[in-house]
């Protein structure tokens, strides 16, 4: 099966489950919102508000310092892009059809990492429900399209490592 043929075969599936189209749309794209509300409710809570703002600051760090600094210097097209294909979906907040080849590392799945990490340090169960998500999440944004499986890998790596060293801070 060449790369091509395994994006599009992935495409059609969007296409012939409602279902499938859902969650792939939901971990690829809003998964991120489990944390949004997560992090809303522990800044709330006087007790978990500390656990909340190491969070965001692995976010912080993961996303804008990591990513953003890879994606510069690294310039690997987007599956979609290199294979010149038209997604089935795209999120006009989170995930824009771009020209812009910002591929590796995945964005979302390293963020997912490094919150999910802060989270594991804090309570296990937690931290095992965040790198299952990252996983789907991972996983969901191959089958659109946005990345190869090497930068969600990749990905996730760097964000346990962001999480990890953030712990440190």
């Amino acid at each position: 099966m060449t790369e091509k043929t395994f994006y599009l075969f992935w495409q059609k599936q969007l296409h012939r489950s409602q279902l499938f189209r859902f969650l792939t749309i939901f971990f690829a794209i809003y998964a991120a919102l489990f944390f949004i509300v997560l992090g809303i409710v522990f800044l709330a809570v006087p007790e978990t508000r500390a656990v909340a703002v190491v969070a965001l600051l692995a976010f912080l760090i993961s996303k804008f310092l990591v990513c953003d600094f890879l994606a510069l210097i690294i310039h690997h097209p987007r599956p979609y892009q290199a294979l010149n294909f038209t997604p089935v979906i795209f999120s006009r907040i989170f995930s824009l059809k771009t020209k812009v080849a910002r591929s590796f590392p995945s964005g979302h799945v390293m963020s997912i990492a490094a919150i999910s990490t802060v989270l594991f340090a804090y309570d296990v169960s937690l931290g095992i429900a965040g790198f299952i998500i990252a996983a789907f999440a991972g996983a969901a944004r191959v089958i659109m399209g946005y990345h190869y499986p090497v930068d969600v890998i990749v990905g996730f790596i760097l964000g346990v490592l962001v999480g990890l060293l953030t712990l440190l801070i």
